[in-house]
This record gives structure tokens, sequence and C-alpha cells, in this order.
């Protein structure tokens, strides 16, 4: 599929590609309008203060590849990788056909139990170290369910720690720990 750059129609002098990139018409040509994250995952642009998702100016640029918009349409992304924003992997479909799709349907089922609950992804069994801040040993835990439930510290503080997303976890107010995982 070629590169073709097309104006959007509802955006004066903004252009979209069938490769999934916005693009501005300057002076000296076209410069690419930054891209950013947008609700889960989905890749977004502000245009003139206003927020876009980039899949559906797509959509609207190429109706002939994805599709022709309507009212209460959505944005398919065919491979399911919402990063993924080429016209050739976009279709407008109604909310139902979208949950039709079978790479949707699988992710789905493979999300609940048998039950129709839905299933908590498994804790890490990886050991976790607690520290105090001058990096003296406190105590271990077997994984980060167990720290939480024995410090009171939220799991996501004790396991982005861990991480190195962030220095310290601890209760709003209280002391503050270091978390790393313990390589067996």
């Amino acid at each position: 599929m070629s590169n073709n750059r097309r104006e959007i129609p509802c955006l004066k002098g903004y252009y979209a590609n069938t490769y999934g990139f916005i693009q501005k018409k300057v002076d000296y040509g076209y410069e690419f309008v930054p891209v950013h994250k947008r609700g889960k995952d989905y890749r977004g642009v502000y245009i003139e203060g206003q927020g876009y998702k980039v899949s559906r100016l797509i959509a609207i640029t190429f109706p002939e590849i994805c599709g022709s918009w309507f009212e209460g349409a959505e944005v398919d992304h065919i491979n399911t990788i919402r990063t993924d924003d080429r016209a050739e992997n976009l279709r407008v479909c109604t909310h139902a056909d979208n949950q039709r799709n079978p790479l949707t349907r699988k992710h789905i089922s493979e999300s609940y139990n048998r039950r129709g609950t839905k299933q908590e992804k498994e804790p890490k069994k990886d050991t976790i170290a607690m520290y105090s801040r001058d990096m003296v040993f406190l105590r271990s835990f077997k994984n980060s369910n167990q720290a939480e439930k024995q410090t009171g510290i939220f799991r996501r503080g004790i396991v982005g720690c861990c991480n190195g997303t962030a220095k310290y976890a601890g209760k709003n107010g209280g002391d503050k720990y270091i978390f790393r995982y313990i390589v067996p």
C-alpha cells in the first residue's frame, strides 16, 4: 500500500496517511503532529486544543479502505493491536461487530474463567525483599500479595518499586520503604 496523504475532512490543513500518521501542512512542507497515549493504549493527537483518536481520523479520511462512517460507528483494529493505525488494519463497524472480531473474542474469553467471572492475573512468584530507606534489610515476602497483606502498603506501589518505576513505597503519611525482587 502506498503512503497516500489526504486532507482530513473535518480538519482543514491537517492530513492523514495510510500508515497511520497525522501531519500538518506548514510553509516548508508537512510536519508530523505529536502522538500521545489516549485511553487504553490508543494513539491520540491534539489539534487546536481538541483531542482525537488517530484511528478514528484515519478511518474517516480513507472510507474506501476502512468503510463508510455512520452514527454510532466504532473503529475496529482488525489485528487487535490498538497502536496499529494503518488504514488496512482498521474497519468501521458497529459495537456488536467489533465484539465479534475473532481475535477480540479470543482475548475476552482468555480473561474470564468458566463461571464467567473475570480472572485475576497470577501475582509474580518472585520473592520480594523489604528495606529501610538507608538499605537495611527488614524482611522478605513470598510475593507481592503477601507483602501487601502484611505491610498494608498497596501492591501497586510495591511492584512499582520492584520494577524501578517508583523509588519508595509506603502508606500516606507513613514511613517509606524500598522493595526489590530477590533473584534466587
